[in-house]
């Protein structure tokens, strides 16, 4: 084994076609995990600027505020807010939901709590009874969903008109 003198280098093989490339790799890297990052904060994965959505129907008597994303077998909530004007003269509102859509989810509590359930056909609908008609109602839906994908939502107020929305539940 020879020792190297002062003024003299070692001579090693380089290959630098695999070190550009590899430092390509690794700047492609770090943008995907920035980009992943910036999902995150925005809401992509669940809370965030951009998870939280707002739907209203045509008349204006429904409101629902609900989240686009969304995690299997997390709590997650849909809220209503109904116009005084939807309360019929006998003192109750109607809120019926797509049963397709209820299938999915394991519902945990309705705050504050109907006085009946109706099934008919394709919807399930939820009575409630209002003591103070003077501001609107407030009605929240507690549920974890059981299944993972595309999931499309429809609610209404008996015959006075519906909205429709889409969520996307992470595995």
């Amino acid at each position: 084994m020879s020792e190297i003198k002062e003024g003299e280098t070692l001579d090693l093989e380089q290959d630098e076609t695999y070190q550009e490339r590899s430092w390509v790799v690794e700047r492609i890297g770090w943008v995907v995990v920035a980009l992943i990052l910036l999902a995150g904060l925005a809401g992509f994965m669940g809370t965030g600027v951009v998870s939280s959505a707002t739907v209203t129907d045509s008349s204006g008597l429904l409101k629902v505020e609900y989240n686009r994303f969304m995690r299997k077998h997390n709590p997650d909530n849909l809220k209503f807010e109904i116009a005084t004007s939807a309360v019929g003269p006998d003192q109750k509102v109607r809120l019926w939901l797509s049963q397709d859509y209820l299938e999915d989810f394991q519902l945990n509590q309705i705050t504050p709590e109907p006085e009946s359930v109706e099934s008919s056909g394709d919807r399930i609908t939820y009575v409630f009874s209002i003591s103070q008609p003077t501001k609107p109602l407030q009605i929240a839906f507690y549920f974890e969903p059981e299944h993972f994908g595309t999931l499309s939502g429809q609610a209404g107020l008996s015959d006075k008109g519906s909205v429709q929305f889409d969520q996307w539940v992470y595995p």
